[in-house]
Protein backbone atom coordinates (compact mmCIF):
# COMPACT_ATOMS: atom_id res chain seq x y z
CA UNK A 1 0.00 0.00 0.00
CA UNK A 2 2.20 2.81 -1.27
CA UNK A 3 -0.50 5.37 -2.06
CA UNK A 4 -2.78 6.35 0.78
CA UNK A 5 -5.87 6.37 -1.40
CA UNK A 6 -9.38 5.32 -0.52
CA UNK A 7 -10.55 2.12 -2.20
CA UNK A 8 -12.86 2.58 -5.19
CA UNK A 9 -16.57 2.89 -4.53
CA UNK A 10 -17.41 -0.44 -6.16
CA UNK A 11 -15.27 -2.25 -3.59
CA UNK A 12 -17.42 -0.91 -0.76
CA UNK A 13 -20.60 -1.66 -2.71
CA UNK A 14 -19.43 -5.21 -3.43
CA UNK A 15 -18.48 -5.77 0.22
CA UNK A 16 -21.84 -4.43 1.40
CA UNK A 17 -23.73 -6.62 -1.05
CA UNK A 18 -21.74 -9.70 -0.03
CA UNK A 19 -22.35 -8.96 3.66
CA UNK A 20 -26.06 -8.41 3.11
CA UNK A 21 -26.35 -11.56 1.02
CA UNK A 22 -24.53 -13.58 3.69
CA UNK A 23 -26.81 -12.28 6.44
CA UNK A 24 -29.88 -12.94 4.28
CA UNK A 25 -28.78 -16.52 3.58
CA UNK A 26 -28.02 -17.05 7.28
CA UNK A 27 -31.48 -15.80 8.29
CA UNK A 28 -33.16 -17.87 5.57
CA UNK A 29 -31.30 -21.01 6.66
CA UNK A 30 -32.23 -20.36 10.29
CA UNK A 31 -35.92 -19.89 9.44
CA UNK A 32 -35.90 -22.99 7.24
CA UNK A 33 -34.28 -25.01 10.05
CA UNK A 34 -36.86 -23.84 12.59
CA UNK A 35 -39.71 -24.58 10.15
CA UNK A 36 -38.39 -28.06 9.33
CA UNK A 37 -37.82 -28.79 13.03
CA UNK A 38 -41.40 -27.73 13.79
CA UNK A 39 -42.83 -29.88 11.02
CA UNK A 40 -40.68 -32.82 12.14
CA UNK A 41 -41.69 -32.53 15.79
CA UNK A 42 -45.39 -32.34 14.92
CA UNK A 43 -45.07 -35.34 12.60
CA UNK A 44 -43.62 -37.48 15.41
CA UNK A 45 -46.56 -36.92 17.75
Amino acid sequence: MRGRRDPPAWVAVLAGMALGLGLFLLAAALLAGVYVAGQFSTAIR
